[in-house]
């Protein structure tokens, strides 16, 4: 069997707005006082052979399908790695701006997405490209029960978030090495 090296670049950029940004998730009135931890775009490249993929890991709430289209046609387009190549994933943080659009929460915040966000995430690709090497992957699986169930029911059965260890987590962790 003739397996094709694997190559892998990463790279990381900052995407913190401005403090005093509205806060995605939250009521429109309540903005960013502070910056406690930055917000990053990580950028992961892999090429094998003539297959070329991106993954981009976010510190966001969430990507509404537009944009996560938009981000992926630049990237095709400045970086020739194909659209279908390319996963994109937000960590869920309520500590960023809107780039979800959903309902209740207002509109995407453009200004932050075209000032900050695109050129970071084409910062990181760039990086990465620029920054591959020769890798091997190894994976294993186990258990952890570092999780738990955020959703603790209460006595009177009012459900709020807090730590609910009998609820529904999934313990099975995978791990991939680079």
């Amino acid at each position: 069997m003739n397996l094709e090296k694997l190559y892998l670049g990463v790279a990381r950029e900052c995407i913190t707005p401005e403090v005093g940004g509205p806060l995605y998730g939250y009521r429109p009135d309540v903005f960013s006082t502070s910056v406690e931890d930055d917000l990053t775009a990580t950028a992961f490249f892999f090429r094998q052979g003539d297959t070329q993929a991106l993954m981009i890991s976010l510190t966001l709430g969430s990507l509404h399908n537009d944009l996560a289209r938009e981000i992926r046609s630049m990237i095709e387009k400045q970086f020739a790695v194909p659209a279908k190549n390319c996963m994109l994933c937000a960590t869920h943080t309520h500590s960023g701006p809107n780039t979800a659009g959903s309902e209740g929460w207002g509109e995407i915040d453009r200004a932050y997405c075209d000032k900050i966000l695109l050129p970071a995430i084409t910062k990181a690709v760039e990086n990465a490209v620029a920054n591959v090497q020769s890798v091997r992957m190894g994976i294993a699986s186990g258990i952890s029960l570092v999780g738990i169930n955020r959703r603790e029911l209460f006595e009177n059965n009012e459900i709020l978030l807090g730590q609910n260890p009998w609820g529904c987590f999934d313990p099975q962790m995978t791990v991939i090495s680079f």
